[in-house]
C-alpha cells in the first residue's frame, strides 16, 4: 500500500506531464500533398490557349523539373506562452508557412503558397530564388486597407522571413508582419501552391510563366485555432 501512492503520483504527474506537452505544441498544421513527379508544364496549367482542357496531374518520370515539383505545403500558427495570473497560458505568435520540394529550389523561379483569407482574395507567400543568385520574399495581400506600390496596383507586398534549406522553403511572419485585420479565427481557404518559370530580374520584373507545377487543398486553416 505504501507504494501504491507514490506509482499513482508518478502516474498523475506523467499524465500532467504529457497534457502539458500538447498544450504547448500549439495547433496542429494544415497540410496539402502533391504527387511527385509532376512539374512538368502541362498537368492542369493552362498556359496554351485560353481554354485549355484540363490534365489531370500524372507522374511522369523524369520529363519533370525536380527543383519545381511541388511535394506539399503547409501552415501552421507558432506559439508562445504567458502569464496570466498564476496560469501559464499558450498563444498565437505568428503564422508559419512550409513548402516542400523534390529537389533545392530551381533557379530563375517564383515559388507561391497560395490562400483566400478572410476578406482578403489573395494572401500569397511568395518566394523569387534567381539565377543571380538574388532571394526575395513576400507576403502578397489585399486585406482590408492594403497599400499598393502604385495607383493600379490590386495587392500589397510586405517582407516575409525565410528559410531556404535543402528540399524546403518556410516563411514565417512575426504577428506585427501579419496583414491589418488578420486576427486569431481568420481563416485560409483554397489552399495552394505553384511554381513558375520566371523571365526577369527583381528589378525589371517580368513574366511569371510558365506554371510548371500546382498543389491544390480543400482544407482550411484557421488561425490560432
Amino acid at each position: 500500500m505504501r507504494l501504491t501512492r507514490p506509482v499513482l503520483g508518478l502516474a498523475l504527474a506523467g499524465l500532467l506531464a504529457v497534457s502539458l506537452q500538447a498544450e504547448a505544441a500549439g495547433p496542429k498544421p494544415v497540410a496539402i500533398t502533391d504527387l511527385a513527379g509532376d512539374a512538368n508544364a502541362i498537368n492542369t496549367q493552362g498556359v496554351l490557349t485560353e481554354d485549355p482542357v484540363e490534365v489531370p496531374p500524372v507522374s511522369t518520370g523524369g520529363a519533370q523539373v525536380a527543383g519545381a515539383d511541388i511535394l506539399g505545403v503547409s501552415w501552421q500558427t507558432l506559439t508562445t506562452t504567458k502569464k496570466v495570473g498564476r496560469k501559464t497560458v499558450v498563444v498565437p505568435n505568428g503564422l508559419q508557412v512550409v513548402m516542400k520540394l523534390a529537389a533545392p529550389a530551381q533557379g530563375q523561379f517564383i515559388f507561391r503558397a497560395t490562400a483566400a483569407a478572410t476578406g482578403c482574395p489573395t494572401f500569397w507567400f511568395n518566394f523569387g530564388n534567381f539565377a543571380t543568385g538574388t532571394k526575395t520574399s513576400s507576403i502578397q495581400h489585399n486585406c482590408p486597407g492594403f497599400v499598393g506600390a502604385n495607383a493600379t496596383s490590386t495587392t500589397q507586398s510586405q517582407p516575409a522571413n525565410i528559410v531556404v534549406a535543402g528540399n524546403t522553403i518556410t516563411w514565417t511572419l512575426t504577428p506585427k508582419m501579419l496583414p491589418a485585420g488578420f486576427k486569431i479565427g481568420s481563416k485560409l481557404t483554397e489552399l495552394g501552391g505553384t511554381s513558375r518559370s520566371y523571365a526577369g530580374t527583381p528589378t525589371t520584373g517580368g513574366a511569371t510563366a510558365p506554371q510548371f507545377d500546382e498543389a491544390t487543398g480543400t482544407g482550411t486553416f484557421i488561425y490560432g485555432k
